[in-house]
């Protein structure tokens, strides 16, 4: 259960910063986009992007795990504010998380301070996905947190779009000697440039603020397998 949220996690940040270049341009348009998830080959959801100049929303329903099947995820990432926010809204809380250099983890900003100009990594080649050639960006980071995890993420942008149609995320962690491999991809689909509502970026009214993220976490996987 707790590799899907790494994923959530691990895909949502890298997507964000990913667009950036995008939110760089004077001709910046906000939009929406629809995407689908898999991870180690098996489908584990789908959901929603909102992306504004320097807020982002993703929502996320779960399906094929115990512990998550109807789960619905949803994140806020707060550029303007340096956090972001997990809701739960079922029970009506949420947790926090800072962007700021002092409380990001090595991974997170890292990603921040790629994006702006051109897409996130490397550009390596070019490859056809669903019919369109799409050029290819490679990026990784390691990170010594308590699962030391290696992350290369392989973003896929048609020619002259900022805006990812494919991302893949490899993932290596080393939990006590006892190495996790996971691949993540995401696809997106169904752009729509328009102004997402400003109330997509704000905690509704009557959340209870849980400070610690495992808390949190604790709190909505109960709340699911009952």
């Amino acid at each position: 259960m707790l590799k899907h949220f790494k994923t959530f996690l691990l895909i949502l940040l890298p997507f964000t910063f990913a667009v950036n270049a995008h939110a760089q341009n004077t001709n910046f348009k906000s939009f929406s986009i629809d995407y689908s998830n898999t991870l180690d080959g098996t489908a584990t959801g789908y959901g929603k992007w909102y992306f504004a100049k320097d807020k982002r929303r993703v929502e996320q329903a779960f399906y094929g795990n115990q512990y998550m099947q109807g789960r619905k995820n949803v994140a806020i990432i707060r550029l303007d504010k340096q956090v972001m926010w997990e809701l739960d809204s079922d029970l009506k809380i949420y947790t926090e998380r800072s962007l700021h250099p002092k409380g990001s983890s090595a991974m997170a900003q890292d990603i921040k301070n790629h994006g702006i100009e051109k897409p996130m990594g490397t550009l390596v080649g070019s490859e056809k996905i669903d019919g369109k050639i799409a050029d290819k960006y490679v990026w990784s980071v390691s990170t010594q947190n308590p699962f030391k995890t290696t992350t290369q993420m392989t973003s896929y942008y048609v020619h002259d779009s900022m805006i990812p149609i494919r991302i893949k995320t490899d993932i290596q962690s080393n939990i006590m000697g006892n190495i996790k491999n996971g691949v993540g991809i995401m696809e997106f689909k169904n752009v729509q440039f328009n102004e997402p509502s400003a109330q997509l970026f704000e905690i509704p009214a009557g959340y209870k603020f849980i400070p610690n993220s495992k808390d949190f976490y604790k709190l909505s996987i109960r709340k699911v397998a009952q």
